[in-house]
């Protein structure tokens, strides 16, 4: 029996079995589970019963597709070896399949006391999360499950979504707001994915709690952090605008302008700094400057050159008017 055994552990095919017919294997399968039940019965030891119940249930659940008795048989090889990770899962895969849900929340947190990496652990928690969620509609649950596994492994995107969307559902706008704060702060290595996040908490400050000085100040750390945070930028010239903050909307156009590597945004942002010293300020001469600096990057841009020589015409530089 050894071999045959070991290769059903091992799922490995037997040498020969690829032709052979369904009910021979079956045949094969309920040989086995009879030589396996004759061990049990000389009553070994409790990690050779564990393994022989484990054999057992493997046979009934791939080959036979016996899931309540599978079931049963993983249960056997636990309670004789609890710590027996293969047969927690197998007995936790067949207690969801089986819809026996109550079983699979007590087997993920059985699984989770013998396991000892955290990545796994969260894994587990992320698990029963979900399990709360989908099964059992206990949000609350879910979202402690989901805050459990996040401290296990604080940088993975998909418990951080998960807690989002549990929040979002009862906004609990403070909560995800914290959310967001911490897992910035987990993935201090990584500036461009850590903006993003500070980004998506500026817009919750923005949208959801109505804190328009947070989300700028919030905006600006990510634009820091990640000098290419694209929604940064916007958000910032849309706020300054709505705000009628003239100069804190020419200097972030002034850094778009620094940054950008496009030269149509370097124009855009230079021509829009320029309308706003003229329209805004007052400032014909810092707008004459940021409209050269504009015709210097896109010397045949028409709505540039325009606006140039009408302010040239309002300044009464009559020679450069000309030149133009």
């Amino acid at each position: 029996m050894g071999d045959t055994l070991r290769n059903a552990y091992l799922d490995q095919p037997q040498e020969g079995d690829e032709g052979k017919p369904l009910d021979a294997l079956s045949l094969d399968a309920q040989d086995l589970i009879r030589r396996c039940e004759e061990s049990l019965a000389e009553r070994p030891k409790s990690a050779r019963a564990a393994r022989l119940h484990y054999e057992m249930a493997r046979i009934y659940e791939h080959t036979l597709t016996d899931l309540s008795r599978a079931s049963l048989h993983y249960q056997e090889a636990i309670k004789h070896m609890p710590e027996f990770l293969v047969a927690l899962r197998g007995a936790r895969r067949t207690a969801l399949m089986c819809g026996d849900h109550d079983s699979a929340l007590e087997l993920f947190d059985a699984e989770a006391r013998f396991t000892s990496n955290a990545q796994r652990k969260a894994s587990l928690y992320f698990g029963k999360g979900r399990l709360f969620e989908d099964a059992f509609q206990r949000y609350d649950d879910a979202r402690q499950c989901y805050t459990t596994a996040l401290e296990l492994d604080r940088a993975h995107p998909q418990y951080i979504k998960a807690l989002e969307q549990c929040d979002m559902r009862a906004e609990a706008w403070d909560q995800l707001s914290h959310t967001y704060e911490q897992a910035a702060n987990a993935v201090a290595q990584d500036p461009r994915y850590r903006a993003a996040l500070i980004v998506h908490r500026a817009r919750l400050m923005e949208s959801r709690q109505a804190h328009i000085e947070g989300a700028i100040e919030l905006y600006e750390t990510a634009l820091r952090i990640d000098p290419d945070a694209h929604a940064a930028f916007e958000a910032l010239k849309r706020l300054h605008y709505s705000q009628r903050r003239w100069r804190d909307l020419i200097r972030v156009l002034q850094v778009e302008a620094e940054r950008s590597s496009d030269p149509a945004v370097r124009t855009m942002a230079l021509y829009r700094i320029a309308r706003l010293h003229v329209e805004r300020l007052g400032n014909r001469q810092e707008a004459l400057a940021a409209l050269e600096k504009a015709i210097a990057e896109s010397p045949r841009d028409c709505l540039v050159l325009e606006e140039l020589a009408l302010l040239y015409e309002r300044c009464e530089d009559y020679s450069k008017l000309v030149d133009t």
